[in-house]
């Protein structure tokens, strides 16, 4: 079973989200990540997390301090497949 953060975002902000995790990534390999496009204006980022709680902390840690997903998430969630 695999738990994913996920948080959907317009689809204009990508390369400077993906700078953002490519960072993170450096410093955390336990940083996995993935974008999906959703459609022709969202796309969505799925992070790989080992438990919810970790999947909540990268959410709320995202969507809190990081300026460009601050400013421009529309929606999060916890998705476990």
């Amino acid at each position: 079973m695999v738990i994913y953060a996920t948080i959907d975002l317009p689809a204009n902000v990508i390369e400077e989200v993906e700078k953002v995790c490519s960072d993170i990534n450096a410093r955390d390999s336990t940083f996995k990540y993935k974008f999906y496009k959703r459609n022709e204006e969202e796309l969505r980022l799925m992070i790989e997390c080992k438990d919810k709680d970790e999947a909540w902390r990268r959410i709320t840690w995202l969507t809190h301090k990081v300026d460009i997903i601050r400013k421009t998430y529309l929606r999060y969630a916890v998705v476990q497949k």
